[in-house]
């Protein structure tokens, strides 16, 4: 658990680091999207294509001013000859650059218009715009859609009557200006998003960081298992040893480098343990055995045979020796020479000290 737990850290380390740059990135980034430089060249791009269309406006309101000046005193040619009062509509409308004149009464109708080799379409104004009019100012409408300005005024010296010229724009121009408009509109709306955009670049990286670093941990756990599995192996093994079972072996795969060396030697290890085992039964029992057989001879035996050991405490006694001493041979096993037979002790103490193999007495 502790090589998992280094991993972890060892995966979130890198992390973490990349979560500051690229957090750090995208802030400087969107501090450039959104700088007020970019934004005055935006807004100064929109403010180029508004003033061409009020420059052409403010010149259309000029042009209507003037030429319903100039309507105004044509009115006795419009009264007595409508051909060349209509002549006189075009010219008007040649000279001042105004593909669309009319004059229309209260109503909406038409009552005059210049002759035009412009085949575009008009649209009249409404009773309310019509309502609204008078004889100073006129009324200025933008037709961007279909690439036209047009204004409207009420004329003096006749009934009831309107004014109502247009002038084209350049296509292009207009384009531009409805392409500048959803500009600046679509980077305002990324500029109100843009706390946005970084909570979502934060989620997705969040998802990310996860994902790798579950990944990580993922091969850390099997990194640590295919490290752990081999001692594993041992650790088993050495418990089913500790009972006492020296037949078994570790599995040995190749590839486990050292840790593969180490099993071979455990199982080296058991053989010869086993082997030893097996040498040291059988010592015991071939001991076993001539134990046996010499308490054997010496229990038929009528002499009184008594053994010590190097601590002179008797280990040997037969039935002769029971009678001569006067002990059992249970009370009188592991007990002192001295103590049950104090009369033989300077017997052993002169073998034990002299040179003779053999030393009597009585």
């Amino acid at each position: 658990m502790r090589i998992v737990g280094l991993f972890s850290v060892v995966a979130a380390v890198p992390a973490i680091l990349v979560a500051v740059v690229a957090s750090v990135t995208l802030d400087r980034g969107l501090d450039r999207l959104f700088s007020r430089q970019t934004q005055s060249l935006i807004q100064n791009s929109l403010i180029v294509a508004d003033a061409y269309v009020r420059e052409h406006a403010q010149f259309l309101r000029a042009d209507c001013i003037t030429t319903a000046i100039e309507v105004a005193r044509a009115k006795p040619l419009f009264d007595q000859n409508r051909d060349q009062f209509r002549q006189f509509l075009t010219a008007q409308s040649n000279i001042r650059g105004l593909p669309g004149i009319m004059m229309i009464d209260g109503d909406l109708n038409v009552i005059e218009q210049a002759g035009s080799n412009v085949s575009q379409t008009f649209v009249k104004p409404s009773r309310e715009v019509l309502a609204a009019s008078n004889e100073t100012e006129p009324q200025i409408a933008l037709f961007l859609d279909s690439n036209y300005v047009a204004a409207i005024i009420k004329l003096q010296t006749y009934a009831n009557t309107y004014l109502y010229v247009a002038r084209i724009l350049d296509p292009q121009v207009i384009a531009q200006l409805r392409a500048t408009q959803a500009g600046v509109t679509q980077y305002a709306e990324l500029e109100g998003q843009r706390l946005g955009f970084q909570i979502a670049f934060a989620l997705v990286y969040t998802a990310i960081a996860l994902i790798v670093m579950l990944s990580a941990v993922w091969i850390g756990l099997n990194f640590a298992n295919y490290l752990v599995a081999p001692i594993r192996r041992l650790i088993d093994a050495a418990q089913v040893v500790s009972t006492g079972n020296l037949f078994v072996q570790v599995p040995i795969h190749a590839g486990e480098g050292d840790l593969a060396q180490l099993g071979e030697t455990f199982n080296k290890m058991t053989r010869e343990l086993r082997t030893q085992h097996d040498d040291i039964v059988r010592a015991r029992d071939l001991i076993d055995s001539r134990r046996r057989f010499t308490e054997a001879v010496l229990a038929g035996a009528s002499a009184g045979v008594i053994g010590v050991d190097a601590e002179n405490r008797i280990s040997i006694l037969n039935r002769s020796a029971e009678r001569l001493i006067g002990h059992s041979q249970a009370e009188a096993l592991g007990r002192p020479l001295a103590e049950a037979a104090p009369e033989l002790m300077e017997l052993v103490t002169g073998a034990r000290t002299g040179m003779q193999r053999l030393v009597q007495g009585r």
